[in-house]
């Protein structure tokens, strides 16, 4: 993109340009003899409008070039002027497209910048999971093993239990055979006898 300074200068060689008699202008050199040269503005019915002559200060220094370069900058001119019209169209084109590139790789970064946390989080997510799932196993290892301590514990219970009742039944067998030897024998011949189950 030009700067203010150019745009006001093209503007300028612009209107010079426009202002100009329109061409064709034409160059063209004298006679060696003569020492001159000149630019020639021919109107379209072949009436001559303007001319322009240069006189050289000594033979062998006559300047065609620089007539040349004034006929032909009416048309030269105008072409520059058109250029860099369709280059500046082009600068402000690649700029456009430039800077549509540069948005788009900052949108693409900030979302690989936010998939890239998506998938920090989703492995902090996952490791969560392998440790809940880790304890949850160690808990139920624990819960098995707590159960199986229950059922011994609750299997020794019960032989204890069994053993209280066979105690108690044996006690309540020999309680009822005594009274059966009392009254079959009368309590007063038990006396001076030992017997050590009753």
């Amino acid at each position: 993109m030009t700067t203010p300074e150019i745009q006001a200068r093209l503007a300028q060689i612009r209107e010079r340009c426009d202002k100009a008699s329109p061409g064709p202008w034409e160059a063209e050199q004298g006679k060696p003899t003569d020492h001159y040269s000149w630019v020639r503005h021919v109107k379209t019915d072949g009436e001559l409008s303007i001319q322009i002559q240069h006189i050289a200060g000594t033979a062998g220094r006559l300047v065609i070039a620089d007539a040349e370069f004034v006929a032909h900058a009416r048309e030269d001119i105008p072409w520059l002027l058109e250029r860099i019209g369709l280059l500046e169209l082009v600068i402000v084109a690649d700029r456009d497209r430039t800077m549509a590139i540069e948005e788009r790789n900052t949108a693409l970064a900030r979302q690989l910048a936010e998939a890239k946390q998506g998938i920090l989080d989703q492995a902090v997510y996952l490791r969560r999971i392998v440790e809940a799932t880790a304890q949850r196993e160690e808990s139920f290892a624990h819960f098995e093993d707590v159960t199986r301590q229950l059922a011994e514990a609750q299997s020794e219970l019960g032989v204890m239990r069994l053993r209280a009742i066979t105690a108690e039944a044996c006690a309540k067998a020999l309680a009822e055979a005594r009274k059966e030897i009392e009254a079959a024998y009368g309590r007063g011949r038990l006396n001076g006898i030992v017997m050590p189950w009753l």
